[in-house]
């Protein structure tokens, strides 16, 4: 087991600023973007917050006309441009904003992909649940970018196994360094991003453990599925490591692959890592990363109630005061960590 210390310096919290017009349901993305927040919430809304919580505009809306989207998939911040990049899966089109919120053009994407990656370089990668032709194969993996290319990209896995993706679970990427990182969906196969290529970067030796699409699509029991490792996900860890998330025998396990030593640190991380360094909610690695560090957000309704249940064993003065700060109603916190970069 870990601790968040291990893995992590410094942690601060951030209660977003609660009134009529900057009032969410919840958060679904977090995007650090300079010195503000873009958040993307339950309910389909783009909001942005600053540094200290203050809400500072919304960035476009629900709807079919210019600017406006019917279903948000993800969103991306581009530095360099400093534009807010929306992909609006109703349309299949990428939406650029401001961020103040003004709606500057949209791109329509090759394929109506379902999930859609942003690699450092302005290249994307989008994956569609079923394949189609595309060139001379099929293929349900593609690369393109805003400038005209399009190619097909077929992840094959290491144990040359091709599995069905399933439509419940995702895929998985992040940026270790100067690195793009992804892992397909049932995939034992870890691929980087370089030029304007896929390849095969790190294997997940699952000692045949990976679970078989006889028993993913079956009728099987919970203790079948058990026996297998389910629900593997890349995760930045540092700008030399990296970590892979995944399951087995119902217990959930992180291994920090570590290429300046070649060491690899598998980690019990249930119910997530202990932390003590304010003694509040468990650390999770996240997919919110920016310049060292993760973000991730917890609603203030549960905040109090895990305080008031005494889920939270022992909580420190800097987050026992935040809490008694809350109420109910109020909007959610988004928590800031430091990662170490070892």
């Amino acid at each position: 087991e870990a601790r968040m210390s291990d893995l992590a310096t410094e942690i601060s919290y951030v209660p977003l600023e609660t009134k009529s017009q900057s009032l969410i349901s919840g958060i679904r993305l977090i995007i650090p973007a300079g010195n503000v927040f873009v958040v993307a919430t339950r309910d389909n809304k783009i909001k942005v917050f600053g540094q200290n919580g203050k809400y500072l505009n919304d960035i476009g809306r629900t709807g079919k006309g210019p600017g406006e989207f019917g279903g948000i998939v993800t969103m991306f911040w581009d530095e360099k441009a400093k534009e807010v990049i929306v992909y609006n899966v109703t349309d299949a089109n990428l939406i650029f904003y401001t961020l103040q919120g003004k709606h500057l053009r949209n791109f329509k994407v090759p394929y109506p992909a379902q999930e859609l990656y942003r690699m450092q370089n302005g290249t994307y990668l989008g994956i569609m649940f079923f394949p189609v032709m595309m060139e001379s194969v099929f293929a349900s993996h593609f690369l393109f970018n805003t400038e005209g290319m399009t190619k097909p990209f077929r992840p094959l896995p290491y144990t040359g196994e091709i599995r069905v993706p399933s439509l419940m679970s995702y895929a998985s990427h992040c940026r270790m360094g100067n690195k793009d990182l992804f892992i397909p969906t049932r995939s034992d196969t870890v691929f980087v991003f370089t030029g304007a290529e896929m390849k095969p970067f790190a294997v997940v030796n699952t000692n045949g453990k990976m679970m078989p699409d006889e028993v993913y699509y079956k009728s099987s029991t919970r203790d079948e599925r058990s026996r297998y490792i389910t629900n593997l996900s890349v995760r930045y860890s540092g700008s030399q490591s990296f970590a892979v998330d995944y399951q087995y025998h119902d217990t959930n396990y992180c291994a920090v692959c570590d290429l300046a030593t070649g060491k690899i640190r598998v980690i019990n991380t249930k119910p997530g890592i202990v932390n003590d360094l304010d003694g509040g909610f468990p650390f999770w690695f996240a997919e919110n990363y920016s310049e060292g560090y993760v973000y991730f957000s917890h609603d203030a309704v549960n905040m109090i109630s895990a305080q008031k249940e005494g889920w939270i064993q022992n909580p420190g003065k800097t987050y026992l005061d935040m809490v008694k700060k809350l109420s109910e109603n109020d909007n959610p916190v988004i928590v800031k960590v430091k990662l170490r970069d070892k």
